[in-house]
């Protein structure tokens, strides 16, 4: 199953170089970065019951990432420290944040960030180990609801500005890695919970 989720990974990072959505007629295809970039430039998008929440949709699915890389996987720490800097530099605002701190959209970049390098290394320091995989399976499950109910939405908005897109082969990669993830660890989490269960007869003296 080891082989299986560094796949799945795989899968969800290779997703952000490619298509999330698609329109043929005006030659229009996004990444997953410039899905959430384009939604947040969108007035609709401003005036959302929480400001910015597809936008937020489509930046959180990188903070889940970055969660299962720090606790799905063991060992080879500097190695998945590493991609999780990387991946949080590819999150960054631009550096006009500087002098435009009050831009919600340059906020909202900076804080999913930041949550993405602090909850990776904070796996990837062991803390918290027992609860790995529930953590994980947490983790998938937000990562697949993010990028359903982001891309979904998102594509309502594009349609509202008279675009008629598709989803693209990134949308389906990425939610095909973490659904893959969430089965794996979810079988996992089972796993254990059946395997701690027999010690609880134990004070009624029935085998063990």
């Amino acid at each position: 199953m080891a082989y299986i989720s560094i796949a799945a990974l795989l899968m969800l990072l290779l997703s952000a170089a490619l298509p999330w959505v698609i329109n043929t007629g005006a030659a229009l295809s996004l990444n997953s970065v410039d899905f959430a970039e384009w939604t947040s430039l969108y007035p609709a998008v401003m005036g959302e019951t929480v400001s910015m929440s597809t936008t937020l949709l489509l930046r959180l699915m990188w903070v889940c990432a970055a969660v299962i890389i720090g606790f799905g996987f063991s060992g080879a720490k500097v190695g998945r420290a590493f991609i999780i800097i990387v991946l949080t530099l590819g999150l960054l605002p631009p550096f006009e944040i500087i002098s435009a701190f009050d831009n919600p959209n340059y906020r909202q970049q900076a804080f999913i960030a930041i949550l993405a390098l602090a909850t990776g290394l904070i796996g990837v320091a062991g803390i918290g180990s027992r609860y790995r995989s529930i953590i994980v399976v947490i983790a998938s499950a937000a990562g697949l609801f993010a990028v359903i109910m982001g891309v979904s939405r998102g594509m309502a908005f594009m349609r509202e500005a008279q675009i008629s897109p598709v989803i693209g082969i990134g949308t389906v990669i990425a939610a095909l890695g973490f659904g893959v993830l969430l089965i794996i660890y979810g079988y996992k989490q089972i796993g254990q919970r059946h395997n701690r269960r027999p010690t609880a007869h134990r004070s009624n003296g029935e085998p063990v």
